[in-house]
């Protein structure tokens, strides 16, 4: 306390009750704070624009069950948004396996790489298998990732990179799906690489669209 000073000392309440509220809330605080000394705040897409992907399926193919297990995945999202706690899912069929927590969407499919399983999911089907299945009428299982609902896209809007793509890859998962505008690709090439390699999707999704490819 004695390292406040007296113009940060006021800022201290409004910052402590905005914890209480989740990152989400801190995070919109902050930049209030920033923007009320006369600081724009502006977000790293903005500045570099080809973060944001094209529309369309950026490599591989769209296995079917994919498009209509949506639905599922964005409910999933808007209850995680609620309480603050993610960004992405992992889906197979129409049911949510997998949900990104505190530690973030890479130590997710660390654990469905180590076997780490949902038991509701279990229960529902006996047979769940997080690998891709060799039976090619199985329905494979995919990383969903889009923004919360009103998230501050400016300072918190989801990313995934070359590491994601490995990650997907080891936990045998049969591709990416990401809402066009709201995540960012660091290393597109490298991504599309890896994805490739490993014989994955990437799918960019328009938000608006009700199950085609963008």
């Amino acid at each position: 306390p004695s390292r406040i000073d007296a113009a940060t000392a006021p800022l201290v309440p409004r910052l402590t009750a905005a914890m209480a509220k989740g990152d989400d809330g801190t995070l919109r605080e902050i930049v209030a704070i920033i923007e009320e000394a006369g600081i724009a705040v502006v977000g790293a897409a903005d500045i570099a624009p080809d973060l944001l992907p094209e529309v369309g399926l950026l490599t591989g193919t769209l296995p079917e069950g994919v498009a209509i297990a949506l639905p599922a995945a964005e409910a999933a999202l808007a209850e995680m948004g609620r309480s603050d706690t993610g960004q992405a899912v992992v889906l197979r069929g129409g049911t949510v396996v997998a949900r990104e927590d505190a530690r973030g969407t890479d130590a997710m499919l660390a654990d469905l790489a180590l076997g780490a399983f949902n038991p509701l999911a279990l229960a529902l089907d006996a047979a769940v298998d997080w690998r891709r299945a060799a039976d090619a009428q199985a329905t494979p299982a995919f990383l969903y990732k889009a923004p919360k609902p009103r998230q501050e896209m400016r300072v918190d809007m989801p990313v995934i990179g070359p590491d994601t793509a490995a990650r997907a890859a080891e936990a045998g998962l049969a591709g990416i799906v990401i809402a066009a505008g709201g995540v960012m690709v660091l290393d597109r090439a490298r991504v599309i690489e890896v994805l490739a390699g490993a014989g994955l999707f990437l799918w960019v999704r328009d938000g608006g669209s009700s199950g085609g490819q963008g």
